[in-house]
């Protein structure tokens, strides 16, 4: 009877523990990251009767859940790489749609610019047509600054997304430290013979969530705990300890959020207490940021597309700002307005960023100026002094240049630092209260163009002051009688001192073509014609001690000449001869009085729309704009179609591990009739052994 009844026993409490695991499976099956638990049942120790092995039943071997460790990390990868590129795609799209836009966009508002001065060249003198350029000027320098508004948003989005996920992130560290501690001691309790399977799962979905986030690397230790690191490597959790990661300001732009990873915390016996999120200082008194290191998940995305999309779509638009700002205006200045005084600034931009990194040694302070907008690049830049001199490291592509010190005495006495060469039409120039320019280690974050196109605005709000004629006026003499001509080829520098005086040029001039008598050949001699009664010869004075007269200068009439600038004579301008002009004709360069109807200055302007002005001379405005505009749907498509695939490797994924891991309700529904008769049976057999011991006790009267 004692056999019956321990084999009937074993039966029973076995069957109902896979009663109990059958129905936990059951109750978990919405449960995010639970695996399914198998029974695997063993055949007791047999007992020896004489020649004979009696069975005693069976035992419980272990209850364990099914699990596939590749299938688990896998998924968790899969999970990263989705995350990362549907944060990057959902980002993106907001940029491309933004600059893409064909009626919010810039690119119509510059075409409705160029129309606008080109209807003021038609009619210089109309007030219409001026207040219409006006107001198309004011509606482009608006739509820059709208794009750049909702550019800046965008950064500030990014800046508080990563404090939200940085702060997901280090509470499911803070959990999977307290799992590992759990995990280890319950190991601990069992010899290693049981395996807590609820607090294993729970650990590997609080991981997948972390993958989500950012991207992980796992590693398993002898006492059963993961160690988690994140970037290159940095570990976060270590057993029961946690490198809180950090949300602090760039070391350069205040505006800027970097993450950065902090001190070791016991973390593990206080869940719901997170300690104060610390950051390491290294010797070198920088803060450990690790913005560059970090890759997958969305916090990934994130940072990737604020690195690859939308700083370089800020600093793209800018350009733009800038080179229209410096091609208008310096064309702008080159004409005269319908007072008659020469041209001012059309735009107004704001100057290069410079940054001085927080941790910098010396009070040197760098201030930057465009200079040459047609080679200005998209790029920031990092400026090092090095102690012996500087280093300008461009930061697309690593480019190094070394600037040197060079001191510029100028005309009020004072001294200019600059560092020379200047750089992608950038120049730089240094002050310090102390003296000291920069000590080795010192460093600094050069930004040309990144906040340029939402500082753009006009600089001029009057109509008359639009600058449509050129300053310049060239007239033949009437008793001429050849067929030469002369003209303004170009207008480069109104603050020469000929244009010094309102409403006059100084010195006016005198072309006057020689007596062939003396040399046979068509010769010009050039004169200031201050006094028209007595002109005075002009002279070159490159060689002070032999001044050349411009007198008696070679004129081919099928090359036609240049006749100024000459050697040290340079007023600002550039004419031309040409024709076949006769012994005795002259021709006078005066200021263009009362020049209202002149045209040239606006027409000049309005070709500036399609001439090839930044990006080295091989893009137009609009063209530059185009680039931005490719970039973004670029980076936007090739997300899009990478997060495409990567939901599809999800899918696969999780079916994968689901197919092993996850519970299916109706092989758990064929376990639980199994298990049902198997428990019938055993109570039944339990019932029997009690009637047969009853049996017995009667037959013996006991």
């Amino acid at each position: 009877m004692p056999d019956l009844f321990g084999v009937s026993t074993s039966a029973l409490l076995s069957t109902a523990r896979g009663l109990s695991t059958t129905s936990h499976n059951v109750a978990n099956v919405n449960t995010p990251g639970y695996s399914r638990q198998v029974v695997d049942f063993a055949t007791k120790p047999a007992t020896v009767a004489g020649a004979k092995y009696l069975g005693n039943g069976v035992n419980v071997a272990q209850v364990r859940r099914n699990y596939d460790d590749f299938l688990t990390g896998n998924l968790r990868e899969t999970t990263g790489r989705q995350s990362h590129t549907q944060a990057l795609y959902d980002m993106a799209s907001q940029v491309d749609n933004l600059l893409a836009d064909p009626t919010a966009g810039v690119s119509p508002a510059l075409d409705d610019f160029f129309k606008s001065s080109n209807g003021v060249s038609d009619d210089p003198t109309s007030t219409a047509a001026r207040e219409n350029m006006l107001s198309t000027a004011t509606t482009l320098a608006k739509r820059f600054n709208i794009q750049s508004a909702h550019l800046d948003d965008l950064s500030q989005q990014v800046n508080s997304q990563l404090t939200t996920q940085v702060d997901e992130i280090n509470g499911l560290a803070s959990n999977i430290a307290k799992l590992n501690k759990d995990i280890a001691t319950a190991t601990a309790r069992t010899a290693g013979n049981g395996l807590p399977n609820d607090l294993l799962d729970s650990r590997d979905e609080a991981i997948r969530q972390m993958a989500d986030k950012i991207g992980v690397n796992v590693f398993k230790q002898d006492d059963g705990t993961l160690n988690v690191a994140v970037g290159n490597g940095q570990t976060l959790v270590t057993g029961t300890q946690v490198r809180y990661l950090s949300v602090v300001e760039d070391p350069y732009d205040p505006s800027r959020r970097e993450v950065a990873l902090g001190l070791s915390v016991n973390a593990a016996d206080n869940l719901n207490s997170r300690p104060e999120q610390k950051t390491i200082t290294p010797q070198n008194g920088t803060t450990a940021i690790i913005s560059g290191q970090i890759t997958g998940g969305s916090l990934g995305g994130l940072l990737q597309f604020r690195r690859e999309v939308l700083e370089p779509a800020q600093n793209g638009l800018g350009r733009v700002a800038t080179g229209l700002a410096a091609e208008v205006n310096q064309q702008h200045r080159q004409g005269m307005d319908l007072n008659g005084n020469l041209g001012e600034d059309l735009f107004k931009v704001g100057t290069p960023e410079v940054f001085a990194n927080k941790n910098n040694i010396s009070d040197l302070q760098i201030h930057a100026q465009v200079t040459d907008a047609s080679a200005l690049t998209t790029s920031d830049y990092q400026i090092s002094a090095t102690g012996s001199g500087y280093k300008l490291t461009r930061l697309t592509d690593g480019n190094t240049t070394t600037v040197t010190l060079k001191n510029q005495l100028n005309s009020d006495g004072t001294t200019t630092y600059l560092l020379a060469p200047p750089v992608d039409g950038i120049t730089l120039n240094l002050t310090s209260d102390t003296g000291s320019f920069g000590k080795p280690g010192d460093s600094f974050l050069l930004r040309p163009t990144h906040a340029a196109s939402g500082k753009l605005s006009i600089a001029i709000d009057d109509p008359v002051k639009l600058a449509a004629a050129t300053p310049i006026r060239t007239s033949a003499m009437a008793g001429n009688v050849g067929k030469g001509q002369l003209s303004v080829e170009k207008v480069i520098d109104t603050t020469n001192p000929a244009f010094s005086t309102t409403g006059a040029l100084t010195p006016p001039l005198l072309i006057r073509f020689d007596d062939p008598a003396a040399t046979g050949k068509l010769t010009y001699s050039v004169y200031d014609n201050t006094n028209p009664t007595n002109p005075a010869l002009l002279t070159n004075n490159t060689n002070p001690l032999n001044p050349i007269p411009l007198r008696g200068i070679p004129y081919d009439p099928s090359q036609g000449a240049s006749v100024l600038p000459q050697g040290t004579i340079d007023y600002g301008y550039k004419i031309n001869l040409s024709g076949t002009p006769l012994p005795g004709d002259s021709f006078t360069v005066g200021y263009n009085t009362d020049g209202k109807g002149d045209n040239r200055n606006m027409l000049a302007l309005s070709n500036l729309q399609s001439t090839p002005l930044l990006a080295g001379g091989t893009a137009t405005f609009q063209g530059a704009y185009g680039q931005v505009v490719a970039n973004v749907g670029t980076s936007t498509r090739r997300a899009e179609v990478s997060n495409d695939a990567e939901k599809t490797l999800l899918s696969q994924a999780k079916s994968a591990q689901q197919e092993v891991s996850g519970v299916n309700l109706d092989e758990e529904a064929a376990n639980l009739l199994k298990y049902q008769e198997t428990y019938q049976a055993s109570a039944q057999l339990i019932a029997a052994a009690d009637s047969l011991f009853k049996t017995i006790l009667g037959v013996t009267g006991r």
